[in-house]
């Protein structure tokens, strides 16, 4: 019993410590898709903790429907998330190249 609680509290652990650097990087990405999507039509421009805000306003309704897997990777899971938010910059830059 005492091996599984441990397991849970390093899990945990790693969790936040992936999580918070995603979660700062995925604000900061939306605060500049932001700054050149949404602002230009009038509205005020947010900073990184206000973007944060908001993905956590948006995605903690479809969360709680997300099944949790059973064996999760966390490295695998984070990384897809981080190329995920790269690229989701990368495409939003170009387009707002055209603009």
């Amino acid at each position: 019993m005492g091996k599984d609680f441990h397991g849970s509290s390093a899990d945990l652990g790693i969790s936040l410590l992936v999580l918070v650097p995603l979660m700062v990087f995925g604000g900061f990405v939306w605060s500049k898709l932001w700054a050149w999507f949404v602002s230009p039509l009038g509205m005020p421009e947010v900073g990184v903790a206000q973007a944060m805000g908001l993905m956590m306003v948006i995605a903690a309704p479809v969360a709680s429907h997300i099944v949790e897997d059973k064996n999760p990777r966390h490295t695998e899971r984070s990384l897809r998330f981080a190329i995920l938010w790269l690229l989701i910059w990368v495409v939003g830059a170009v387009i707002h190249s055209f603009m």
